[in-house]
Formats: C-alpha cells, structure tokens, sequence
C-alpha cells in the first residue's frame, strides 16, 4: 500500500496522492473530510439557532408575558440542548 502511494506520488504529484488516498475502498479521504465538515457546520449552525431563538422566546416572554409561543419555544428548546 505505501509503495503504491509512493509510485503515485511521484508519477502524478505529493498533493494529489494524498488527496486521492483511499481510506476505504472506492472512497478518497476529502470525502471523509467534506463529510466532517458538513457535520461541524451543521452542528454550528444549529446552535446559532438555539441561541437566536432562546432570545426571541426571552423577548417575548419580557413584553407579552407568557404566551403560547413563547412556551412552545421554550419546549423546544428545552428538548434540544444537551
């Protein structure tokens, strides 16, 4: 396995071996890595979320009291945070 990652190394460029190495058959490690990615930005994105809306659901509890909305809110929220 080294030796063929070496012999292509050489024949096509260092970066482009490493990028086409296969972790596991038929799948190059920047499909790994782009998966890893969409997770972490995934997980990020979901939490800027939670954090916008904890503050709407606050805001609406400090002008209108506790309603509908923004008990539901709160609900979700609850059941979202680890």
């Amino acid at each position: 396995m080294t030796s063929l990652l070496i012999a292509a190394a050489e024949k096509t460029g260092w970066w482009n071996a490493i990028i086409n190495y296969q972790i596991i058959r038929g799948n190059a490690i920047w499909r790994f890595a782009l998966v890893l990615l969409v997770i972490l930005i995934t997980m990020a994105a979901g939490r800027v979320i939670q954090f916008a809306m904890s503050g709407y659901a606050s805001r609406l509890v400090r002008k209108k009291g506790e309603g509908l909305r923004s008990l539901l809110l709160k609900a979700l929220l609850s059941r979202s945070m680890w």
